[in-house]
């Protein structure tokens, strides 16, 4: 099961879980929802599938010490993280390229710089990523791949990858 934590907000804001309550409040007050909230919607969707995987968390975490969290409060650990490496352009490109995206409602003009924003954010991403891919790949649980070619071919080796991860395992995917 796949999980991807703005789809798990989206869904808790328009059911009116307390959690997207919360969450709403604090995005309407401008405040940045805190990585503590992240980690109770990720472990709360993992609970509500009854705990028991695997599970597919995408771009999440982004960092060690919400993965430690993450790992805390799920009461057990990442089992590999998979990383998808691509350039910027291709991950743009990708994006804007998704139908019924957000990139619908801009124009021209504002892709452009939506696009650089979003390439900025990927960098800024990249970093933040680079502390926990250095720990999992040095007890063996970080898996590659190359993202650069075809959809198809990244979906294909990923499964590959995440292949004997078990039923109960997680397995964090990094854009970088």
């Amino acid at each position: 099961m796949c999980l991807e934590p703005e789809s798990l907000l989206a869904e808790a804001v328009s059911s009116g879980h307390a959690l997207g309550e919360a969450a709403s409040a604090m995005l309407k007050a401008g405040k940045v929802l805190p990585s503590s909230m992240w980690v109770d919607l990720v472990a709360a969707a993992m609970e509500a599938e009854g705990g028991v995987g695997p599970f597919v968390l995408e771009g999440f975490p982004s960092d060690g010490s919400t993965l430690e969290a993450l790992e805390e409060k799920v009461g057990s650990s990442v089992s590999v993280v998979l990383r998808l490496d691509c350039d910027s352009e291709t991950l743009a490109s990708r994006l804007s390229e998704r139908e019924g995206s957000a990139w619908d409602f801009f124009s021209a003009a504002e892709r452009g710089a939506a696009e650089g924003a979003m390439v900025a954010k990927q960098k800024a991403f990249s970093g933040s990523v680079a502390a926990v891919s250095s720990t999992l790949s040095s007890v063996g649980r970080l898996r590659v791949v190359d993202a650069s070619g075809s959809e198809e071919a990244t979906v294909s080796s990923s499964l590959s990858l995440l292949r004997g991860v078990g039923t109960t395992g997680w397995a964090p995917v990094a854009v970088r």
